[in-house]
């Protein structure tokens, strides 16, 4: 026999046949160990897909942005449509702003969206609760769920919008007032 061997078997059966209490311990401790260990990367591989599937999902699989405003939105999408493989496509918008309901403020990140392209790029859809994207229009918006708890929002209700645009004009001596809105729906994702 291989010393190797030899010396393994003589650790694990100091006393001849019989097996030892430290070696069922030894064996139970290292199995258990492998097992969590297998258990906890399973978990986090099923997390993290589920993560990256809900971000495609409300993201889109690309985003094109830049630090200023895109002049001409509908050329950059022409030029992308044209792109192999591309299947769809839409424009969005979007910032830090105020939202102010009552006397409750919020300092969400807002989104603005073009209805009639969204639905082929994002299944917005699937993710609203209780509304409709139908609802939809320039003076209404749909509001996160936490969103519309944090305000005390439903659906229905009106809702003022405050932009840093507005601190630009103040600076300038000139007065925007806050645009108002109606809440239209609210949607949870599943993730901020």
């Amino acid at each position: 026999m291989p010393w190797p061997i030899y010396l393994a078997l003589k650790q694990l059966f100091p006393t001849g046949k019989r097996v030892h209490f430290f070696t069922v311990i030894s064996i139970a401790g290292v199995s258990l160990g492998v097992m969590m260990l297998i258990v906890t990367i399973s978990v986090m591989g099923g997390f993290g897909r589920e993560i990256r599937r809900m971000i495609i999902d409300t993201g889109g699989d690309i985003q094109i942005r830049s630090s200023a405003a895109i002049r001409d939105p509908e050329l950059v999408l022409k030029d992308v449509l044209a792109v192999t493989g591309v299947a769809a496509a839409t424009p969005y918008a979007e910032g830090v702003v105020m939202v102010l309901s009552g006397n409750r403020p919020a300092f969400p990140a807002v989104q603005g969206v073009d209805v009639e392209r969204v639905g082929k790029v994002i299944p917005i859809d699937r993710y609203i609760r209780r509304g409709s994207l139908d609802a939809l229009d320039d003076d209404s918006i749909i509001l996160s769920g936490q969103l519309a708890q944090q305000l005390d929002a439903t659906i229905g209700s009106k809702i003022e919008l405050y932009t840093p645009l507005m601190l630009e004009r103040m600076r300038a001596d000139e007065a925007i007032l806050p645009r108002e809105f109606r809440v239209a729906g609210l949607f949870e994702i599943g993730h901020n």
